[in-house]
């Protein structure tokens, strides 16, 4: 299982791969029909993710500059092509760099994935519950980690749990995030044993050891 921006990063770098050879292809045969898919599959990675302008930019002014050099274009309006393409890059980078600065603003913490996952392995070692009252529902036992729980990935202790645990993720100032750095710490302390050993088949399983599905 991958969380949802893991496919989205996946997608963007298949249609980049995509583009890239559609775009030498044209430039190769100057078939219309590879020029048409390249521009097709850049939009549509556009629309994937709001961060992938920076690679979408240089390839769209790269196609222009090959259809200005291809056709035949007058020398001045081939300049004024370029501004206009040099000056849209340019823009669309800014809006990035505002979008990112908006984004930077929002702070998680991203330690509490790996604290919640670790919490999990070793309350089913403990058979209790071992998180925080602020990182749970009310009603979830020892049972609902068992039955979601899988030593390499830690996505299903979230989504398989029908929303019992909340989280991964925290601002860091929130209540929940201090209690759970220190039921996590706690947890270690009090269970090493069952900690190295949940470590140990999450190594494994990084490695290699892991069910084929």
């Amino acid at each position: 299982m991958l969380i949802a921006h893991v496919w989205t990063d996946v997608m963007l770098l298949a249609a980049l791969a995509f583009a890239v050879g559609a775009l030498l292809r044209w430039r190769d045969t100057h078939g219309t029909g590879w020029l048409a898919m390249f521009w097709l599959v850049l939009v549509f990675a556009a629309t994937l993710r709001h961060n992938g302008l920076p690679a979408l930019l240089p390839l769209a002014a790269y196609a222009v500059w090959l259809g200005l050099r291809s056709w035949a274009v007058p020398p001045m309006r081939k300049r004024v092509t370029m501004i206009v393409a040099v000056a849209a890059c340019a823009l669309g980078l800014q809006s990035v760099s505002e979008l990112s600065a908006w984004s930077a603003q929002r702070y998680f913490t991203l330690w509490s994935n790996p604290a919640m996952w670790d919490l999990a392995a070793i309350s089913l070692d403990a058979n209790e519950v071992l998180f925080p009252p602020e990182t749970r529902k009310p009603e979830l036992t020892v049972d609902d980690p068992r039955t979601a729980y899988v030593p390499y990935v830690s996505v299903p202790i979230f989504t398989a749990t029908q929303g019992r645990v909340i989280g991964p993720f925290f601002p860091p100032r929130e209540r929940a995030a201090s209690k759970l750095r220190k039921a996590w710490l706690a947890a270690i302390v009090e269970h090493p044993v069952s900690y190295a050993a949940h470590r140990w088949r999450v190594t494994r399983a990084l490695f290699g050891n892991k069910p084929r599905e």
